[in-house]
């Protein structure tokens, strides 16, 4: 990194020096910073009518305050009447101080309806937690940690603020080679079988997805009967694919974005869609063709993740693997969808158990967005190339991620 710039665009040219920008939403705030401030408008925030960039400190009044230049595209845009203020002897608005998009490098607008999918206010986002009730999952004591602990660290969800409890809704659905979803709408809930893996669908949408004040005992008696119900389960080749995309279904039926928590012990090698094959070759290790290990085997799992972040799903993986899972193939869930990835190899409930919960509540509990859309601007002479990071690309311009 570098604190200067080169000022001609000779060194500019001969030190082909590459500007890396690093760009962190909702990055924890120092204690001697302010959180940003929220502006709310109703008639939604004030931009640049050529680049569309919004209001800063560095767009200049002219004209007697009836227009402002861009300083991205030098631009001029009128300002409409609501928003005048007349200047003073050096140019300054005189109601800067009310207004603190024009003195702040960073704050935040309240969303007005036309920056909503299909502008409408979004529902209560919703979080589902889907369990792998395999043999390898209930003989490593997986199932055990969470059903014993998800429902105390579901009282730390997040919250808006001002708000007395979180409104995010909460599912639970089970898998092996099936998928189990839950009727949570009564204190005994009743599990729904879905066997038809090559189409997955949801049999239940009302009682599926519940906040928690209303959920809670429910919650409680599904996390208790769990472990009985699979106790003798001997399955061990699992699916992967269709839980998510289940739970993708359970989101867009709802019509919530929402973020999906899968828990999984082994490679997916039953018949269904997203089925993997063992490919792991030590010989290739420190040779030229390692890569062809660290790279995805098909690109099923990146075309899912692409589809969860059309649908505001953003995907969190907890790996339990005794043997070979292939992370590189079913990590671009999360790669794409603006998820994590926490892997636990030859997890022993006894020694990984606090690691795991201490990860999982973390991931519960820190604070999210979804339906995130992110545009850089800049000024001219400057242009991004390149961009790195857990998102997806349909265009060169707009970074879309399901959740921050």
């Amino acid at each position: 990194s570098i604190y200067v710039a080169p000022q001609s665009a000779d060194v500019l040219k001969t030190t082909q020096i590459p500007f890396v920008f690093a760009l962190s939403p909702f990055a924890k705030l120092d204690e001697k910073e302010r959180p940003p401030p929220v502006i709310e408008y109703e008639q939604g925030p004030v931009r640049c009518a050529r680049c569309k960039a919004y209001m800063c400190p560095y767009m200049e009044f002219v004209e007697g305050g009836t227009k402002f230049r861009c300083p991205f595209c030098t631009a001029n845009t009128a300002v409409e009447q609501w928003y005048f203020a007349h200047l003073d002897q050096t140019g300054r608005r005189a109601d800067i101080e009310c207004r603190p998009e024009l003195y702040f490098g960073a704050y935040e607008y309240a969303a007005t309806k036309q920056y909503c999918k299909d502008g409408v206010p979004p529902k209560e986002p919703a979080f589902i937690f889907m369990i792998d009730v395999s043999y390898n999952a209930l003989n490593c004591g997986m199932v055990d940690t969470v059903c014993r602990n998800l429902e105390s660290l579901l009282e730390n969800l997040p919250k808006e603020a001002n708000m007395p409890e979180s409104v995010i809704h909460v599912g639970i659905a089970t898998f092996d080679q099936h998928v189990h979803f839950f009727d949570l709408n009564s204190k005994q809930p009743s599990m729904l079988v879905v066997s038809d893996v090559d189409e997955v669908f949801v049999p239940i949408v009302d009682g599926l997805l519940l906040p928690l004040s209303q959920a809670r005992a429910s919650i409680r008696a599904v996390l208790a009967e769990i472990p009985k119900l699979f106790a003798g389960n001997r399955v061990t080749n699992t699916i992967l694919g269709p839980v998510v995309q289940a739970g993708l279904d359970a989101l867009k039926c709802s019509n919530r974005a929402g973020k999906l928590f899968v828990f999984n012990s082994s490679i997916p090698l039953a018949e269904a869609p997203g089925k993997l094959k063992p490919r792991e070759d030590r010989k290739l290790l420190g040779t030229d063709k390692e890569k062809q290990m660290l790279s995805p085997q098909t690109e099923f799992y990146t075309k899912l993740g692409e589809s969860c972040v059309k649908g505001g799903c953003s995907v969190d993986l907890f790996v339990f693997p005794n043997s070979f899972v292939d992370v590189p193939t079913i990590a671009q869930l999360t790669a794409v969808t603006g998820g994590s990835l926490y892997k636990y190899q030859y997890y022993d409930a006894h020694k990984d158990s606090r690691r795991f919960l201490e990860d999982l509540g973390h991931s519960i509990s820190r604070q999210i967005a979804f339906d995130a859309m992110v545009r850089i601007r800049s000024s001219a002479g400057i242009r991004a190339v390149a961009y790195s990071g857990s998102f997806f690309m349909e265009n060169t311009t707009d970074m879309e991620i399901a959740a921050i």
